[in-house]
């Protein structure tokens, strides 16, 4: 299997890498790559990484952060991903208000229990 056979959108090169990241050399392209994980494949003069290594490194603290938030991160990061804001606004909402009916059913705890207490 030569590198014609592989997908062309399956991978990016490092120029392109360059301009996504907004690094002035290809050395600050290389250091992101080894400090995130990320495999250089080097084919003859041209060097590329994998799309989906690459996008799944860029977007970790983003995950991080939904999994920390939402219990359904998966969904919500590919919602995010893909730019799905019907959804996402639709999720935003549910999440408030399911928030706020945790807060009335406290007070309503709270109401209830001076009411014992008297």
């Amino acid at each position: 299997m030569g590198i014609s056979n592989i997908r062309e959108d399956s991978y990016i090169v490092l120029a392109k890498l360059q301009s996504i990241l907004g690094y002035k050399d290809m050395r600050s392209v290389m250091a992101w790559c080894n400090a995130n994980g990320v495999c250089v494949i080097v084919q003859g003069k041209q060097k590329l990484v994998n799309r989906y290594e690459f996008l799944l490194s860029f977007y970790k603290p983003f995950i991080n952060h939904l999994r920390a938030k939402h219990t359904n991160w998966k969904e919500m990061a590919l919602h995010y991903i893909e730019g799905n804001m019907d959804t996402l606004l639709s999720h935003v909402f549910r999440d408030h208000v399911a928030k706020q009916q945790r807060k009335r059913k406290g007070e309503v705890t709270e109401f209830l229990q001076m009411l014992e207490d008297l």
